[in-house]
């Protein structure tokens, strides 16, 4: 009866530990599973980085032309534009400047200066201009054949920390009324 008791002390003292090599195991597999681990989830980090700025600079670029589009605050866009006259080297120029007139005959004006990265709206509210964009890196403007409409584009940069990107829309405006 001794013999069993001790027997059964020993079995017990034996089963509450780890042995040095069961130990050694587990931490090989955690260490392949974190090899595995690690570089994916910094690949997600960076891949989602990066789609933040791509879809930051589309925004931007989005809003400068849909501020161009439809106006700023209560004031007409070029959607309601009758004509307008272009100013500046439109297809490569570092500034230009669109004057247009909307339906109730207001003068309007859309000014890109390229030195400053600047896309300002003005008109009699707003003599010295709004900024409109931010981040824009270059735009043009073209006229279209027959001066039926313009042709603006915009593009934009985004950055943050170490990534950035750009992005470039184009939109087209008719005139309503063509002189």
């Amino acid at each position: 009866m001794k013999v069993s008791r001790k027997h059964s002390y020993y079995k017990l003292q034996r089963s509450h530990g780890w042995t040095l090599s069961e130990m050694m195991v587990a931490v090989a597999i955690l260490s392949l599973v974190l090899a595995g681990a690690v570089p994916t989830f910094i690949m997600c980090i960076r891949t989602w980085a990066q789609g933040s700025v791509d879809i930051q600079a589309a925004q931007e670029a989005s809003f400068a032309i849909q501020r161009i589009m439809s106006g700023v605050g209560a004031e007409y866009g070029l959607r309601s534009a009758n004509s307008s006259t272009v100013t500046g080297v439109p297809a490569t120029s570092q500034a230009w400047r669109v004057y247009y007139e909307d339906i109730g005959s207001s003068p309007h004006a859309i000014s890109y200066d390229g030195i400053s990265d600047y896309l300002t709206y003005s008109n009699a509210d707003f003599p010295k201009g709004v900024n409109i964009g931010k981040g824009i890196i270059a735009a043009t403007v073209t006229n279209m054949a027959s001066s039926q409409g313009i042709t603006i584009s915009i593009t934009c940069l985004a950055t943050d920390g170490r990534f950035s990107s750009t992005n470039t829309m184009t939109t087209s405006v008719r005139w309503r009324n063509p002189m």
